[in-house]
């Protein structure tokens, strides 16, 4: 039967429809009167009796008086009352505080007697909750956007059921043809226990709203079980999972967490790919997310959640604001850089330079615009000065940096300490955590670093001692070991405090000094390094000489965690040749460094490797032999610098020229430029980059790694040049022999005791 439009403007429409009742205040409430009565009083609340209705003490009636249990219908319409006081029931204290609430507000509620059969006949719609305005809102939190508006025919299928979703996720949709597929590969890292078999969450974040958290798992058995199966990421695979949405937009950030709680389920993440296909236009997108960091409750930093950013390989342009310190003798003279850390990765060194006016005075602010890459969300900054000019020593209040294209990644970064060597720990190179909050507190970590020099006859040293420590978090930088008393003496223990941001699980250490002072030679027996924030206790075993006339020449050493220098497992070896130039006084007296940079997103790195045995003399080429823990060909970059000590320290360099054998790529970074405070701009250090068009291919040659042990019987050892062939049997039966190579490094080999060497 049709339905009135009054009778569906009484019911609110089609969402707010009722089936039909028995009960006859229902039906009253769900009408609306044919005429408004404007001389009805507007009071405030009071019960909802109208005339003859008794007080909530006593029974009931309509009208004449009937029982409202007798009279469930009405039978032909009541004679309206003309006067506007019949609709007035008598206030009384009974009436006035019953707890129910009045409606006489004129159209709000009107006597049963204006109320028709039509209206207590009437079919009402079916309540649809898709269709319901009230709802807008939920909905449009609940899925990032508003539900579309659908009529309730076309809700109704043939049979006149509801058409229901299938769920929350067909609702993002927005319909058939709409939305978005996504297609995300998650690599586990190839580490020892990198897998897990825990369930596995993601959370995709973008522009236009969020996607919700879904479990990453796979279908059981055939296409047709929809049954998700628990599934075991494994170490060193790529696993690929689909999933559907509504469309994001720009993917900004990926949450993956697992609910692994024992130390088996810990798992190592290596990089998270998603592709997004819009499904109208077919429009595809890739985003890379890298993690390498542990996902586990008894790794790391025990996180079993992470937010991923998307790696930005585009340029943007960031403002640093350096703010010197208010004490006496604050400001400097010295070249001062900036690395700057974000969660997509690092920048390189950025020289912080002003060509109008004297920067870092005392108590100044100095504003410096730096156009590099983007890293995305900062975590730190390392800032440095070279040390250079009349008054280097530099007190260091806060540093505020911004992401111009970016504005809200504003961090600040206190510091309140002093770089200089002559002042507080010696430091001329600072960590500071940043925070959008200038007045958050940062948290940093300690670690105090235990050494323990050998019992042997000269093992003490009176030079320098730096070390870097590496984790998965990133290294430390180089850290000079010192305190107020003499350290590293004879079977000596020494204790020092280290502050830096949370590195992680620590890997290894890199352990040097730089050759000084009255009999610099140093037998270092062991370190022992304990995270007090994690409360984990890292041991690194050496028992070797750091002198160059005892054992091997090598005055640094890496030592990993677990296994001494003489048993720790080979790194990549790389040959270094390095290129002074020609001209007049090219040379260089100082200490030579070099930091090589690359892999896979080519913000690895090898520490700072000192390259003391080279001579460095005009228009001489030195060749270096190193070893770096992990291969990071091809290289993105190199640093190359300098000390600045000595008489004669001014260096001009012409090319830097690396080969790694086991990636047969010689790479060749050129320069020809000064490294000296009074030649161009004043450096000692740079920054140099690959000429992409000289790279060579070579073949890729196998290192092999020999330990000589010469007998302990008297005059055992040999000053003779010793040489080696080795012969070996290929898989197809091929029988090779290897070059003829002499064995040979800078120390003093093949004397009556046990003796190493190392031949490519």
């Amino acid at each position: 039967m049709p339905i009135s439009s009054d009778t569906l403007m009484a019911t609110g429409g089609g969402y707010m429809s009722m089936p039909n009742h028995n009960s006859e205040a229902v039906r009253v409430s769900l009408n609306w009167p044919a005429s408004t009565n404007s001389q009805i009083c507007r009071r405030q609340p009071h019960p909802p009796y109208a005339t003859n209705y008794g007080h909530p003490g006593s029974r009931a009636t309509y009208g004449a008086g009937i029982p409202m249990a007798k009279k469930r219908h009405l039978a032909a319409p009541i004679s309206r009352p003309q006067s506007a006081s019949a609709y007035l029931h008598q206030v009384t204290p009974v009436t006035r505080y019953a707890p129910y609430a009045s409606r006489l507000n004129g159209s709000l509620f009107e006597p049963p007697e204006c109320y028709s059969k039509l209206a207590a006949e009437a079919t009402l719609p079916s309540y649809c909750a898709l269709n319901d305005p009230h709802l807008r809102e939920y909905y449009q939190k609940k899925f990032s956007q508003p539900l579309l508006t659908a009529s309730v025919s076309t809700l109704h299928g043939r049979q006149g059921r509801l058409l229901r979703p299938g769920s929350a996720r067909s609702l993002q949709d927005g319909g058939k043809g709409s939305g978005a597929i996504y297609k995300v590969a998650v690599t586990t890292g190839d580490k020892k226990n990198a897998g897990t078999d825990a369930r596995v969450f993601i959370r995709i974040k973008g522009s236009r709203g969020n996607l919700p958290k879904m479990q990453l798992t796979k279908k059981a058995g055939s296409a047709n079980n929809k049954k998700p199966t628990r599934y075991k990421f494994n170490r060193g695979t790529t696993h690929i999972f689909k999933l559907q949405g509504k469309d994001i937009g720009e993917v900004h950030s990926v949450i993956l967490e697992h609910d692994g709680l024992t130390k088996a389920q810990g798992w190592y993440v290596e990089q998270v790919e998603v592709l997004k296909k819009v499904k109208r236009s077919g429009q595809e997108r890739i985003w890379l997310f890298v993690c390498r960091q542990w996902l586990s409750l008894h790794e790391s930093d025990c996180q079993i959640s992470r937010e991923l950013f998307a790696k930005h390989y585009s340029k943007t342009e960031y403002e640093v604001v350096v703010v010197t310190g208010n004490m006496k003798g604050a400001g400097t003279d010295a070249k001062v850089s900036v690395i700057i850390f974000g969660k997509t990765g690092q920048t390189p060194k950025l020289r912080l330079k002003s060509n109008s006016k004297n920067c870092f005075e005392r108590n100044q602010s100095d504003i410096f615009n730096l156009k590099t890459v983007c890293v995305g969300p900062m975590t730190k900054i390392r800032i440095m000065h070279d040390n250079t000019g009349f008054c280097p020593g530099w007190y260091l209040d806060r540093v505020v940096v911004t992401d111009l294209k970016n504005p809200k990644w504003k961090y600040y970064f206190p510091c309140g300490q002093w770089l200089a060597k002559n002042e507080g720990d010696g430091s001329i190179s600072r960590d500071l955590l940043g925070s959008n909050n200038p007045l958050a507190t940062r948290k940093s970590c300690k670690y105090k670093v235990t050494v323990f020099t050998g019992d042997k006859k000269g093992a003490g040293t009176d030079a320098d001692v730096f070390i870097t420590m590496f984790g998965d978090l990133g290294d430390s930088g180089e850290r000079r070991l010192d305190t107020s008393k003499n350290n590293f003496e004879r079977a000596q223990q020494d204790e020092f405090v280290l502050e830096c941001p949370s590195l992680g699980t620590l890997h290894r250490v890199r352990i040097s000094h730089d050759n000084s002072g009255f009999g610099p030679g140093w037998f270092l027996d062991k370190i022992i390094v304990d995270d007090t924030s994690q409360n984990r206790v890292y041991e690194f075993p050496c028992q070797r000489w750091l002198a160059e006339n005892e054992d091997d020449g090598n005055i640094s050493r890496d030592l990993l965690c677990g296994a001494g220098a003489a048993d720790a497992p080979p790194g990549v070896p790389y040959i270094i040749h390095v290129t002074t130039g020609d001209v007049e006084q090219a040379g260089t007296s100082a200490r030579v460094f070099i930091t090589l940079h690359g892999g896979k997103d080519g913000n690895q790195t090898s520490g700072k490797i000192w390259l003391d045995s080279g001579k460095f003399k005009r228009g001489r080429t030195d060749v270096f032999n190193v070893d770096v823990a992990e291969k990071l060909s091809p290289l993105s970059r190199i640093d190359i610098g300098h000390d600045n000590s000595g008489m004669g320290a001014g260096w001009h360099l012409d090319k830097v020229l690396v080969n790694c054998p086991s990636a047969g790529l010689e790479q060749l970074f050129p320069c020809d430029k000064w490294f000296a405070t009074d030649e161009d701009e004043g450096l000692i250090e740079r920054t140099l980059y690959e000429a992409k068009g000289m790279r060579k291919h070579r073949k890729k040659l196998v290192t092999w790694f020999v330990r000589v042990f010469t007998s302990e019987k008297g005059g055992a050892g040999t000053d003779a040049n010793v040489l080696l062939v080795a012969y070996g049997k290929t898989k197809d039966g091929e029988y090779r022999r290897s070059d003829e190579v002499r064995l040979d490094n800078k120390g003093d080999n093949f004397e009556n005791r046990p003796g190493r060497t190392r031949s490519r």
